[in-house]
């Protein structure tokens, strides 16, 4: 009989509405976390605290769920500098902290995890208009992933591509028009909901299979298969 091992997993951006469900489904006997949010981390500045590499130390997890982002709409009629420096508070946030962490828990903690998991976007793989700070950013994350995952050999590092969820985040952004016309065009008629995608995230965590590995998973509904072509 195999022994359950337990999880000890780091999570950056466990205020995100997309892992909050994921607190719901935890079993304490075999998961324990450790949890920053925003306000314990201005990922705008990608260089973790010390106070925070400290209670990691402590905590020495062999699990990182990667959910921080921001995603602000951008207006290219703004001056250059305004434009630039949105897009590298994007990246920062979305990408280079991440790959920040990642090094610091490798090189300076000396910390092997046994795996990532990043929650990336469809934006990192697409573009859309007023979205260019958010799509580099996000695609920058991608080639993080990939890259990471040729040199950490013994680390599974999974990205999680979701694609329109019901979040705060879809509701700023989008108007009830603009989502009306969106769910004609995933297959599956609906936005996603935040549960579905970390019901998703906990079974790769409980139910490791290693080989999946270095590539993002599209959870989208189906609108990836080409819905946003039929006009």
């Amino acid at each position: 009989m195999i022994k359950n091992i337990a999880k000890k997993i780091l999570i950056i951006g466990g205020n995100s509405d997309l892992i909050k469900p994921f607190f719901t489904n935890l079993n304490n006997d075999l998961i324990e976390t450790l949890c920053f949010e925003r306000k314990d981390w201005d990922l705008k500045n990608p260089i973790p605290p010390d106070y925070i590499l400290k209670e990691i130390c402590t905590f020495n997890p062999n699990q990182l769920i990667y959910a921080a982002g921001i995603n602000v709409p951008n207006d290219l009629t703004l001056e250059t500098k305004e434009i630039i420096n949105e897009i590298v508070s994007h990246f920062n946030v979305n990408c280079l902290s991440f790959i920040s962490l990642v090094l610091f828990l490798k090189n300076e903690l000396q910390i092997n995890l046994e795996a990532i998991h990043v929650i990336s976007s469809l934006y990192g793989i697409y573009g859309k208009k007023t979205r260019l700070p958010y799509s580099v950013s996000k695609h920058g994350l991608e080639g993080a992933i990939k890259c990471l995952a040729l040199e950490l050999k013994n680390t599974q590092i999974i990205g999680y591509r979701p694609g329109f969820f019901q979040t705060k985040m879809t509701d700023k952004n989008m108007s009830n028009n603009q989502k009306n016309n969106l769910i004609k065009r995933i297959p599956k008629g609906r936005l996603g909901k935040p549960e579905e995608l970390s019901k998703i995230l906990l079974s790769n965590i409980l139910n490791n299979n290693y080989y999946l590995n270095g590539t993002c998973i599209n959870i989208d509904g189906g609108i990836s298969c080409g819905g946003f072509f039929e006009l």
